[in-house]
This record gives C-alpha cells, structure tokens and sequence, in this order.
C-alpha cells in the first residue's frame, strides 16, 4: 500500500464502508465515491505524488489542472483521466465546485486490462451525456457492492475491470469519429518525449539519448521542445527529477544522502544545490514544511 493511503488511513479514513461514505481504502485497491475541493487530504494543490497503481479519474462538477508526467491536463465535468502506474501526478488548480470519483485499478496476473502498463500514456477525454450517465452509474453500482458485500477482491476486481473496458469502448468509439483527422506528428513526439523522460530521467540526462530514442537529432528535438513546450529539454528532465526528489522527501523516510543515491547524484551537496537552486529551499527545509 502507497505511502499516501497509509497516512490517509492513519488520519482517519476507516477501513469499513457504510452507506454515508464516499470512500473506500484496503490494500491494494482504493475507492472514492466523491471527493470535493473541501477534501483537503486529497487534493493537496502543488504537491506531486506518485501512483503505484493505475487509476480512473471522472469528474462530476466544475474544473481543474492537472499536471501528470509533466503533461499540463485541463479536466472539466464529464471528462474520464485514466493514469498508468508509477505516474507522477500533481493538482495545480480546483474550482470551487470540483467534484471527482476515482478508483484503483486491480494489480493482478490475470485481469483484463492487459493494454495499460507503466509504459502507457495518460489518456483524457471528454464522455457524451449517455457516457457521462453510464459511468456515474458504474460507480454507484460498485460503491453498493462495497456497501452490502464488503471488500470481496475477485467480485471487485472483475467490476472495475468491466468498467475501464466500458471506458476504453468508449474512447474508441470517439477515437474512431475522429479518425479522420490529420494527426498532429509533433505532438506525438512531445508525448513520447515525455514517456521517455518519466522512464529514463534518473539514469539519462543528455538530449543525445532521448533524440536516439526518437530519431530525430538532438537540433531537430531542442527546436521542438522549446517550440511545443516554451522550455528546454533540460528542463524537463530536471523537473521531473525535483517531481521524484519532492515525493521522496514527503512520503519516506529516507535520508537525504539516500535520496541523493536512489536519484543518481554524484554527491549529497551537489543534490541540495540542484534542489534549492529549483525551489529556493533545501530538501531538509521542503521535508519539514510538509511534515
């Protein structure tokens, strides 16, 4: 179980499930009903996490800003986010109004959803009123098999896959409307960039390597970058390394030299020079203020 959830359940949040509550937590699996822009505990603004699991956002009410994988996603009621594990997710921005559900999906050999891996891209869309209502639906019926049947792992695991398949026809049905559109090649490779970025940052941090991986040469993707993006490569590398150094720092107990190593600095120093230089305090100090 995440780090996140445990303080979560530490805060409060019961592991039984009646009828007036909205959320639902064991391990390995996490079920919310309704959170609101007053959930404190779950939308912490600024703050990146990471998801062990893959998870189904849909939102009921209202709007926000999401950063994920260094992808800037604006959602509005209506719109599905489905996110792949080990994803780095930041809320940035919430109306008033905000409301969303959310569900893990199921870490398990033998489900279904064999098309969503940590090598996946986030994928957002918008549902017609009938996919709105459908999904509302999906989550309502398994918040009352919470309710009456308790947490039975295989009745859940087959429900929430059945809804991210209803999902994903879904999607399809849209992509397939669409597919006649002429496809954007440059935003493609800002999205593998991306991908690549959140699979290879701690280890590579030359433009060289993700160029390669691309195919293009390192002029060709800087031009790009800062084109799409209005920042360098570097820079991205380098955020999606202070994403990690942040959850880090907030959501584990290691050291600061061990964080450094996990990270592949060369040297603790040269680690906090690199982190306050990015936020303007140190590790120790950004630990303490979010303790």
């Amino acid at each position: 179980m995440s780090k996140i959830i445990e303080e979560l359940n530490e805060n409060g949040i019961k592991e039984d499930f009646r009828e007036s509550e909205d959320f639902f937590s064991v391990k390995d699996f996490t079920f919310a009903g309704k959170i609101t822009s007053s959930s404190k505990s779950l939308l912490k603004l600024d703050q990146p996490y990471s998801t062990d699991t893959g998870r189904i956002l849909h939102v009921l009410e209202g709007d926000a800003t999401y950063t994920i994988n260094l992808s800037k996603y604006n959602i509005h009621r209506g719109d599905i986010i489905i996110i792949p594990p080990d994803s780095i997710v930041e809320v940035n921005r919430f109306s008033d109004d905000y409301i969303l559900q959310a569900i893990t999906l199921p870490e398990t050999t033998h489900n279904n959803i064999i098309d969503l891996n940590q090598d996946s891209e986030c994928l957002m869309f918008s549902l017609c009123s009938k996919g709105d209502k459908l999904i509302r639906e999906y989550f309502e019926f398994i918040r009352r098999v919470l309710i009456y049947e308790g947490y039975q792992p295989q009745l859940i695991i087959t429900l929430t896959e059945a809804l991210y398949q209803n999902i994903m026809l879904l999607y399809n049905r849209q992509e397939t409307v669409n597919s006649g559109r002429v496809g954007n090649r440059k935003n493609e490779l800002m999205k593998k960039f991306f991908l690549l970025i959140k699979q290879h940052c701690v280890n590579e941090r030359n433009i060289g390597f993700y160029s390669g991986q691309l195919f293009v040469s390192s002029c060709y993707l800087s031009i790009l970058v800062k084109q799409e993006s209005g920042h360098s490569v570097m820079y991205w590398v380098n955020r999606s390394l202070i994403y990690r150094a942040k959850i880090a720092l907030e959501y584990t107990d290691n050291t600061i030299t061990e964080i450094s190593d996990d990270l592949n600095f060369s040297t603790t120093s040269f680690f906090c020079r690199f982190f306050k230089n990015a936020t303007g305090i140190t590790p120790t100090q950004y630990r303490n203020n979010n303790k």
